[in-house]
């Protein structure tokens, strides 16, 4: 039950605008998840990344085609891990303070509140540059840090320099898929030496997949719907909750 509900966790909140790992620390404490966690958290990560797959699964092959949008892609992972790391080592050690996650669900439920603001005359992904490559690489490294929602930032980033929703909404999660990819080649070895039971991982991974696509469907209505900066009043209810966690 817990593997579900983990998987249910992650799956929702890798794609809502709301911070996973944010939650997912909230989920351990509360549920006193213990034990060595990677093999169990590698296997949700890739579930997620079928969740994108399957829901994104045209544009994903139209892009293919599309040299240009992948080397912005390219750019985008490369800066995002310098970013990454530099969060790693210098700023990580504060991940444990009580104040750190909620006070990062508080910043990131403040920038939601930008997808108020929309342009008249939507750009679209053919018009991206160089300049927006850097934004967007630094944006989803700062994702690194618990509490920030990698789609939330990049796609209120992309919103901001005056993309369409429906732009925006395919290019952040095309951009997801290296960043996972990498994730799980570099923790895929300890699923070779984990003594997780297999059905355990497997309902982790099922949940995390169906719940991942639902996610990806919902954020998709609300950028059609201009509704999408309602996650923010959640953010800020999680917050206050963590504190008092």
């Amino acid at each position: 039950m817990k593997s579900i509900l983990f998987g249910i966790v992650q799956g929702l909140t890798e794609f809502l605008p709301i911070s996973s790992s944010g939650h997912l620390f909230f989920a351990k404490r509360v549920f006193a998840f213990s034990g060595d966690a990677v093999p169990f958290f590698v296997m949700l990560h890739f579930a997620t990344l079928g969740s994108i797959f399957v829901i994104l699964r045209r544009v994903f092959l139209q892009s293919l085609r599309n040299i240009r949008l992948w080397g912005c892609i390219a750019g985008i992972t490369l800066i995002t891990g310098v970013v990454g790391l530099v969060i790693d080592i210098f700023i990580s050690p504060y991940f444990e303070l009580s104040w750190f996650i909620p006070a990062l669900l508080f910043c990131n439920g403040s920038i939601l509140l930008f997808a108020r603001r929309r342009t008249e005359a939507p750009r679209v992904l053919g018009s991206i540059t160089v300049k927006e490559v850097v934004l967007l690489g630094l944006l989803q490294g700062l994702a690194v840090l618990p509490g920030i929602s990698r789609s939330g930032i990049t796609i209120i980033g992309m919103l901001r320099q005056g993309f369409a929703g429906e732009e925006a909404f395919h290019f952040s999660f095309l951009m997801a898929i290296p960043v996972i990819l990498v994730s799980f080649a570099v923790k895929a070895p300890s699923l070779l030496d984990t003594s997780w039971p297999a059905p355990a991982l497997a309902a982790g991974f099922v949940a995390a997949f169906v719940s991942g696509a639902l996610a990806l469907l919902v954020v998709r209505r609300t950028l059609r719907s201009n509704t999408f900066y309602r996650f923010s009043y959640y953010c800020f209810v999680v917050a206050a909750g963590g504190i008092f966690l």
